[in-house]
């Protein structure tokens, strides 16, 4: 009866240990059955993943870049609309046509304006006017009198044209006046321009260089009216008061060709 109690007592502790650790089970591995099924299924997964995050960023990158344009395209329409409203005449090709030969295309707008003293937005701006027999500035008293402006005033030419794909402004200022204020007895104008003759260099009567309206210019095209909603030409005449501008710029992008299109109609204001 001992012995049949220790035994008793033993088994009992060993089922007590059992429970309190019980045995690790083994753990079985994928087969390779299993892993041909569930690898195709991941590599699925995360191709699909992969392409959504591309297709992301290419929206991404697209939409900046066509804002970019969008921006230098509305801010060339404005730059153009600004001196159309300040010209006194819309000049023909055929003036363009003398002064270089990249002038005589279609992709050229030729405005005549005001030279000033100032920017010719700052409200405190005077025109130049040309020196005359009538009303001459070629002194100190002439100047200070200011009778001169009963003259003619001096005018300036601005230029659009395009080269390869970029739009430039340029402005050309007449040479053969010129003006002193400390020794004025030579002046052929009575004042000194704001503007400045530009070019492609500085040198010689080009003081400064032509202004980069905008890059990446598929196309433009410039419409001449006589008023607004009538029939626009390619070519200015003497009655032309409305310029319109239809530009183009374009640009590649993840492989793709943004556009960025815009117009604006102006009238001059200042005849």
């Amino acid at each position: 009866m001992r012995f049949s109690a220790a035994t008793n007592i033993r088994e009992r502790m060993q089922q007590l240990i059992r429970c309190i650790y019980p045995a690790q089970r083994q753990e079985r591995g994928f087969t390779v059955v299993e892993m041909l099924v569930v690898i195709p299924i991941i590599v699925v997964v995360v191709g699909v993943l992969v392409a959504a995050l591309v297709g992301l960023l290419s929206s991404i990158v697209i939409s900046n870049q066509r804002g970019s344009l969008t921006y230098t395209m509305e801010d060339a329409l404005d730059q153009i609309e600004q001196d159309v409203r300040l010209a006194t005449k819309v000049e023909s090709k055929a003036v363009a046509a003398n002064w270089a030969q990249h002038y005589a295309s279609d992709n050229v707008l030729i405005l005549t304006q005001y030279a000033t003293d100032r920017n010719p937005s700052d409200p405190q701006r005077e025109l130049i006017y040309l020196n005359s027999q009538a009303s001459p500035c070629r002194s100190q008293a002439e100047l200070a009198a200011k009778l001169y402006r009963t003259n003619s005033p001096l005018t300036v030419k601005v230029v659009y044209f395009v080269q390869g794909t970029t739009l430039w402004r340029r402005t050309i200022v007449p040479s053969q006046y010129e003006f002193n204020a400390t020794n004025p007895s030579n002046n052929t104008m009575c004042g000194q321009p704001w503007q400045q003759s530009t070019c492609n260099y500085i040198g010689g009567t080009c003081k400064a260089l032509d202004t980069r309206v905008a890059s990446n210019v598929s196309s433009i095209r410039f419409g001449y009216a006589t008023g607004f909603n009538q029939a626009a030409s390619t070519t200015p005449n003497d009655s032309t008061t409305v310029v319109s501008a239809t530009i183009d710029i374009a640009a590649l992008s993840t492989g793709q060709t943004i556009h960025a299109r815009g117009s604006m109609q102006a009238r001059r204001i200042n005849n």
